[in-house]
């Protein structure tokens, strides 16, 4: 992974879909989330200390974490980084097989070749639970399949990491499978076989952890 933490917090974007998105979550957990931007203010913000020294000191003990991978804090990144980069991906799959419902005379062609919208939305659903779990436990120092240990963490979460999961809910769920979402991706998930999930892109970056 070429940037450390501090190169990542500090180009995290200011103002794009994302950030305009999880504002306008705000509405389901009211006041969990802050744009906020640089490293330096997110230690201000975090710690309530403006002391540059002091700064400093939490930035070099961030890195040192940061760096050393036993601890976990990399490879929970590189999850999440490894979902961003694919969302594209997923989304233009999704809308092909869609168009396709709608243009008979490519439709033939286009659904031979993308998979149903229903199921590329649940596989990247069922995806992104997943590497919630798996980038807890990497950062918590814990087996990478103890459910257990993250349904319990999640009576905790806040600010970030609850706004994280209202977008879960409602980008990947809600809206995409409706209203009983997580009945309909679990279905979805029971049905499908090794060739749907080796084909999937995200699945097999994932598959080699």
């Amino acid at each position: 992974m070429s940037k450390n933490i501090i190169e990542l917090v500090d180009q995290l974007p200011t103002r794009n879909l994302t950030t305009l998105t999880l504002q306008a979550l705000d509405f389901v957990v009211p006041g969990q989330w802050q744009n906020t931007n640089g490293f330096d203010s997110l230690v201000a913000q975090v710690t309530g200390e403006n002391d540059p020294a002091l700064i400093e000191q939490i930035k070099t003990r961030a890195l040192v974490l940061y760096n050393d991978k036993s601890e976990g804090y990399q490879r929970a990144v590189w999850l999440y980084q490894t979902l961003d980069s694919a969302d594209t991906a997923l989304a233009s799959a999704a809308l092909a097989n869609m168009v396709s419902d709608k243009i008979p005379l490519m439709g033939g062609l286009i659904e031979k070749l993308t998979p149903k919208a229903d199921k590329v939305q649940s596989i990247d659903f069922a995806l992104k639970i997943a590497v919630e779990v798996v980038a807890f436990c990497q950062t918590s120092g814990i087996p990478g399949d103890n459910i257990g240990d993250f349904v319990k963490a999640l009576r905790n979460y806040g600010k970030e990491e609850l706004m994280r999961l209202a977008a879960l809910v409602c980008i990947d769920g809600l809206l995409p499978l409706g209203p009983d979402f997580l009945k309909s991706a679990r279905q979805t998930i029971t049905n499908l076989s090794v060739q749907d999930l080796e084909s999937n892109p995200v699945f097999s970056k994932l598959s080699t952890l």
